[in-house]
């Protein structure tokens, strides 16, 4: 939240929230121990955001998804890039290493919080396999497509194309408005 907001009402309210963000954080820990979650409390850092990794259970699914972003996709410094409401996405095959755009988090907002509407996603797609578990350390590709596998042999109805296409990342921005803009 950007204090320096010239309704004097807003930044009052913005000091306020900051005043007491050591109680919703204690809150919010406490409720999540509650459910039996894991909490970090060594850290009050704002956590990188991740590559994200666009797999499918038909590794030849993946380039077709490139083909029905076309009309949307630029190419800058031969470079895919998609440029949405909200965030700006770089398309690039599992492997490459992007010099263009740098996802570096230099874009600081108030209080030194980066603005990661600026920062552009990595999107590493993978059209040869999956992702390397020390890539995705909290999500197993290989496990998971094994998995849909079977609960799809087992299912009565065709979903054989529910699950079968995913963009993973583990530390993303918001989901929700990554996939709606």
């Amino acid at each position: 939240m950007d204090r320096n907001h010239v309704n004097p009402k807003y930044t009052r309210l913005v000091d306020d929230l900051a005043a007491d963000d050591h109680i919703r954080v204690q809150f919010l820990t406490a409720c999540l121990k509650k459910l039996g979650l894991r909490v970090n409390t060594e850290s009050d850092e704002v956590p990188s955001l991740s590559e994200l990794h666009l797999t499918s259970i038909d590794v030849a699914n993946v380039p077709k998804v490139t083909e029905k972003l076309q009309e949307i996709i630029t190419l800058e410094d031969g470079i895919n890039v998609v440029v949405g409401e909200n965030d700006t996405f770089i398309f690039e095959k599992a492997g490459s290493v992007c010099q263009h755009l740098s996802s570096e988090q230099s874009a600081n907002a108030a209080g030194g919080v980066p603005d990661y509407n600026k920062i552009p996603k990595h999107v590493k797609m993978y059209d040869n396999g999956y992702p390397a578990p020390r890539d995705t350390p909290w999500f197993n590709h290989e496990i998971y497509y094994k998995s849909l596998e079977i609960a799809q042999d087992k299912s009565e109805k065709d979903v054989s194309q529910f699950g079968s296409t995913i963009l993973y990342g583990s530390v993303v921005t918001s989901t929700s408005t990554m996939l709606d803009k």
